[in-house]
């Protein structure tokens, strides 16, 4: 029989992933193994497999400076968020961070990868992913890809507006690095 973790076996479910019969997927690794690279939701969250982990370290770093290799890569919302695991050693380590590149807001969330995944994305979806704005997108858009996210065609740093007017899909990695360089140059990096 499977061993299914129950925190993970509950966003599997809810997302209805589908993973190999038989498998087991007791550990994080596991759960990375099946669901990595996977658009969930039509596209409003996806998570990112451990072989780019150091490329999206670098990537956050340029942009928040603090957190680059004290983080780890754990998945992005459908609006280019990305949600990464503090391991800064501080108040908030081993919580999940929300990483805006668009603003520099970071959000803790106090939940570790399972919790976030088990609970958080299955109990308060709102909250963390804005699924109402992503279903309203969504039903006029199409779905998003695993490596899609739905950016600003004028950044805010640039005085574009967050309004859907603006938004356009993009890659997801590529969305940061353009909006890395624009924020650097306009104000610096956010942290």
């Amino acid at each position: 029989m499977a061993k299914i973790d129950s925190e993970l076996g509950r966003f599997i479910s809810h997302w209805q992933v589908r993973i190999p019969v038989g498998a087991d997927v007791a550990s994080d690794d596991d759960f990375r193994k099946y669901v990595s690279g996977v658009a969930i939701g039509n596209g409003v969250y996806s998570l990112f497999p451990k072989t780019e982990h150091e490329k999206w370290r670098r990537l956050i770093g340029e942009l928040f400076p603090r957190f680059g290799n004290k983080v780890e890569p754990v998945g992005h919302d459908w609006l280019g968020r990305l949600f990464v695991l503090d391991q800064t050693g501080g108040e908030d380590d081993g919580c999940t961070l929300l990483l805006d590149p668009c603003t520099g807001d970071r959000f803790v969330i106090p939940a570790g990868f399972r919790e976030f995944h088990g609970c958080v994305l299955v109990d308060q979806i709102e909250e963390a992913l804005d699924a109402a704005a992503f279903a309203a997108w969504s039903k006029e858009n199409g779905p998003l890809t695993a490596n899609q996210c739905v950016g600003f065609k004028t950044p805010l740093v640039l005085g574009g507006k967050a309004n859907p007017s603006n938004y356009e899909v993009a890659d997801v990695e590529i969305y940061w690095a353009l909006l890395s360089q624009i924020t650097l140059q306009v104000r610096g990096p956010w942290y």
